[in-house]
């Protein structure tokens, strides 16, 4: 059988601030919820950090994905968007995230 998670989130901003909330379940797992925040500073700059909160998140018998924090920055400039994200995996070891977002 394939993999089947539902998820649902919400953001709400506050000044300069967005505050996220997701909920996940996946079908053969514990239940899971990550916190947010965002802040752009002079429409370039943007600071993010995260916290992921939940029970024992396993992928196998063997092998846990952490909870706990992660980070990130974005810049703006003109169409462009880059993005980097840092995220620790427990057993997996740590990721960087990288993303490139153009606009037209």
């Amino acid at each position: 059988s394939l993999p089947l998670n539902i998820k649902a989130g919400a953001a709400y901003p506050i000044r300069n601030f967005l505050f996220a909330l997701d909920v996940n379940k996946p079908i053969d797992n514990e239940m899971n919820f990550s916190l947010g925040i965002e802040s752009w500073w002079f429409k370039i700059l943007a600071l993010r950090a995260g916290y992921k909160l939940g029970t024992d998140n396993k992928l196998s018998e063997h092998t846990e994905i952490a909870t706990g924090w992660s980070a990130g920055v974005g810049f703006n400039f003109k169409s462009f968007q880059l993005d980097y994200a840092y995220v620790p995996y427990g057993d997996l070891g740590d990721t960087s995230r990288v993303s490139l977002l153009f606009r037209f």
